[in-house]
C-alpha cells in the first residue's frame, strides 16, 4: 500500500487529488462509475505527465481504455500539448 514510509505523502497527495474530484464530480452532477473510473485514469496519466499531441491525441503508447478518457477529462491534458 502506499502509506509505507516511502509512498506516504503520495498518498496523501492521491487522497486530496481524489476528495477535490469527488467534489467537483457531485458539484457538476457528474456521480457515476464511469466517471470515478475516468478520474482515476486522468489522476494516473497526469502523474505519469502523459501529453496530448496538437491532433487531440495522447502522445506516445496510451491503452484505448485510457484514450477514452478524452472525451470527458481532455481539458485537463491541454496544458501539457505538445
Amino acid at each position: 500500500m502506499l502509506a509505507d514510509p516511502p509512498y506516504a505523502d503520495l498518498q496523501l497527495d492521491a487522497d486530496a487529488a481524489f476528495a477535490e474530484l469527488n467534489d467537483l464530480r457531485l458539484q457538476h452532477a457528474h456521480a457515476g462509475d464511469q466517471i470515478l473510473q475516468r478520474d482515476m485514469i486522468a489522476v494516473y496519466l497526469l502523474r505519469k505527465r502523459t501529453r496530448l499531441h496538437k491532433s487531440g491525441r495522447f502522445a506516445g503508447r496510451v491503452s484505448a481504455e485510457c484514450s477514452a478518457i478524452l472525451k470527458t477529462h481532455k481539458h485537463l491534458f491541454k496544458t501539457n500539448v505538445s
